[in-house]
């Protein structure tokens, strides 16, 4: 594939606009043509052309001035139907507004392009429809996997995803790319298809570590803060449990090249987090697409419909037993991994698998070491180190940045 403006990163792409190197319109027809190049991956459900058009001939002077981005299609775009990757939204219409996430980054400059695909109702590890970019025969990782192919095709500088238990940062690692996701709360779920109320979160996907920075602060309105990094944080084998030895390779190689005291975390093994994790999920998915008419509905995959129809069976008590006991695992893991500290720990248990694997042979060691940062109300990134993902987490953003600046600078 020959060079083109799409192939700029983000910040090459907003500096270039800046200068007046280049207009939005002209990034926007090469990405454009990049998507129509790269159909094979499936990663767009739709493409409003004519809308992005239309806005990038009055671009805001804004952090985002004249960017197109993807936007998951979980999220409400104005215009365009919000299916959530399911047959039983088939029929669904246009959103007659944008989310306040989408409304945010129109305002900051950027201009959406289309819908990327999704697991359904982001309910998954993978994304079945989808074709890695850079990793063929490989998963491109879910939910967001969509977002993930969009931005490692080049098809997009940056693209928007959600995240209940990994479903930003998996398909970064998948993809070779990079993901954030800021702490629950931090950015609005107006407009947002629910999944688990109390896990869901917003992030984004960019192609180089240099890029968050700026696709954050852009999206969170936030002005960059100073963190300074004390100390990097590992977990012990008995907590990180069977992990292959190139991932863990990856993560020893960037707790090395951050150069700070280290000091290793011994909690409760995070295997054991994901049992009492489903239960909680598979109950607040339940009463979240209850509430919208999803369920029952026809058109619902089957296993959807069974992981409902198990957890209408599930007794409240087991449950709240389960919701508890999670909390509490959550809140060791943020008391564990105080102010200026930044965990690090492979972000994936494995390599990509083959992209054949059903979702529920891979879920357990693609979700396993992501997920637990959900729950701990951590911000989280991943970025590949030598070809092969890596996290970082801790209290807040700013912390997580300056970690993978320190790293990659």
């Amino acid at each position: 594939m020959s060079a083109s403006l799409a192939d700029l990163s983000l910040r090459e792409s907003v500096a270039r606009l800046r200068l007046g190197e280049i207009t939005p319109a002209e990034l926007l027809e090469a990405c454009l043509e990049r998507i129509d190049a790269t159909q094979e991956s499936c990663a767009f459900v739709a493409v409003d052309a004519d809308g992005a058009r239309r806005q990038a001939r009055e671009p805001q002077p804004a952090p985002l001035h004249g960017v197109p981005v993807a936007i998951k299609d979980l999220v409400d775009v104005a215009g365009l139907p919000t299916r959530g990757g399911t047959r039983a939204l088939d029929d669904a219409g246009a959103a007659r507004v944008d989310a306040t996430v989408v409304a945010d980054l129109r305002a900051r400059g950027a201009i959406p392009v289309g819908k990327t695909a999704t697991h359904e109702l982001g309910s998954g590890v993978t994304t079945p429809a989808v074709r890695n970019p850079r990793f063929p025969g490989r998963t491109a990782g879910g939910s967001s996997g969509g977002s993930a192919a969009a931005v490692a095709a080049g098809a997009v500088p940056v693209a928007l995803g959600t995240d209940t238990a990994g479903s930003v940062r998996i398909p970064a690692a998948c993809c070779g790319i990079c993901g954030l996701i800021g702490r629950r709360g931090r950015l609005p779920m107006d407009g947002v298809m629910a999944n688990s109320h109390s896990l869901d979160t917003l992030g984004m996907l960019v192609r180089e570590p240099g890029d968050l920075p700026l696709a954050w602060h852009a999206l969170s309105g936030a002005p960059p803060g100073d963190r300074t990094l004390s100390t990097v944080l590992v977990c012990s084998p008995h907590m990180l449990g069977r992990v292959d030895d190139s991932q863990l390779a990856a993560a020893a190689a960037a707790v090395e090249g951050l150069d700070l005291p280290v000091r290793e975390l011994l909690l409760e093994p995070l295997r054991d987090w994901a049992p009492l994790r489903a239960i909680v999920i598979d109950d607040e998915s339940l009463h979240a697409h209850r509430q919208v008419g999803l369920y029952p509905a026809d058109g619902l995959g089957e296993a959807i419909a069974e992981a409902h129809a198990h957890a209408e069976r599930r007794p409240s008590d087991e449950v709240d037993a389960a919701r508890a006991r999670l909390a509490g695992l959550g809140g060791e893991l943020y008391e564990a991994v105080g102010e200026g500290c930044v965990l690090v720990l492979p972000a994936l248990a494995m390599a990509p698998p083959p992209r054949e694997l059903p979702d529920g042979q891979v879920i357990g060691r693609l979700s396993r070491l992501v997920a637990p940062m959900n729950i701990a109300r951590l911000a989280s990134a991943v970025v590949p180190i030598g070809g092969t993902g890596v996290q970082f987490a801790g209290r807040d953003e700013d912390t997580v940045l300056a970690a993978v600046a320190r790293l990659t600078a």
